[in-house]
């Protein structure tokens, strides 16, 4: 929730019309915001790059549902109506929450690497251990660092495993 954000990053946090926020998901990627996310500006650099305002770029993610946005730099914040929290460096705080919310809850963790059949055998594995145990996968391929901490974020208070391939 927003209040264990805001504690945690002991940051500065703009446009926040309440401190009772919780998130549906929690992404870092512009597709897979949806109505109540959270989302973690680790892209910024390559939005600006394309040639977008950084403000306006907050605004359309804003717009598009999430509740939340992490970004880095206060200067993105130019006639901004977005609800922002705003951090030294979003990737480093990224991981700094993952840790947080993975030791509270502490499920068992499975870990899946290898070069080719990850995602394939974590599906397989799911399908046999949520039959016994509340467990926790990313529902698609993504075993990079970004992914693997939206993933570690989106954790419940009662998955007892959480299942994650990383890449080699």
């Amino acid at each position: 929730d927003y209040f264990m954000l805001k504690k945690l990053s002991n940051s500065f946090a703009y446009n926040i019309k309440t401190e009772n926020i919780y998130f549906t998901n929690v992404v870092a990627a512009y597709n897979d915001v949806r109505e109540g996310s959270l989302y973690f500006m680790t892209n910024m650099p390559a939005w600006i790059k394309s040639g977008n305002n950084p403000t306006d770029v907050i605004e359309k993610i804003y717009k598009k549902g999430a509740k939340l946005i992490v970004i880095d730099k206060k200067e993105y914040l130019n006639k901004c109506s977005a609800p922002v929290l705003v951090v030294d460096d979003v990737l480093t705080f990224m991981k700094q929450a993952s840790s947080f919310v993975r030791n509270i809850i502490n499920p068992k963790r499975v870990l899946i690497t290898g070069t080719v059949g990850k995602t394939g055998f974590k599906f397989q594995l799911n399908h046999l251990v949520c039959k016994q145990l509340k467990s926790h996968i990313r529902q698609d391929s993504g075993n990079m660092e970004v992914s693997i901490c939206t993933s570690i974020l989106s954790l419940r208070q009662t998955d007892e495993v959480e299942i994650t391939e990383v890449a080699v």
